[in-house]
């Protein structure tokens, strides 16, 4: 396992943090855990990042090929992770990284306990967010047919 230490700074024009690099750089990686800390240095927010991780076999800027219904599914994901990112405050790879949603698409996971499956995605966050995975899942499923 690597270590990697990301500062992220307040955008003060859009009222975000900028999660651009964050999000590239966790792309082709498993996280398997994050320790964050917030600070102030001269007035201004940062979120600094500890990052522990390991490289995965696909290569950047490659995924999983997802059929058109899969990448919906994997847009209807991201839309609800960058929602539970803003409510709690947290960086949206907090919630759950690009890789681990394609996990949970390719598992057509259909109860909690599957979501054990997904690397990287323990007990604390399927206790904070498993229900509303597998309700987003299934309403998904029974919308397409699928």
């Amino acid at each position: 396992m690597q270590v990697k230490i990301i500062t992220l700074a307040f955008d003060e024009k859009l009222g975000v943090f900028d999660e651009v690099p964050l999000e590239e750089f966790c792309r082709d990686k498993l996280v398997r855990d994050v320790k964050a800390r917030f600070l102030l240095m001269d007035g201004r927010p940062y979120w600094s990042l500890a990052l522990v991780y390991e490289p995965q076999g696909v290569q950047k800027g490659q995924n999983p090929e997802l059929d058109s219904t899969q990448k919906a599914l994997f847009m209807e994901l991201k839309s609800w992770r960058k929602r539970k990112a803003q409510q709690e405050g947290y960086p949206v790879y907090l919630v759950a990284t690009n890789a681990q949603l394609i996990q949970m698409i390719l598992g057509k996971f259909d109860s909690v306990a599957g979501l054990s499956n997904v690397k990287g995605y323990g007990k604390a966050k399927i206790g904070k967010y498993g229900e509303e995975i597998i309700t987003l899942l299934q309403d998904f499923y029974k919308k397409h047919g699928t």
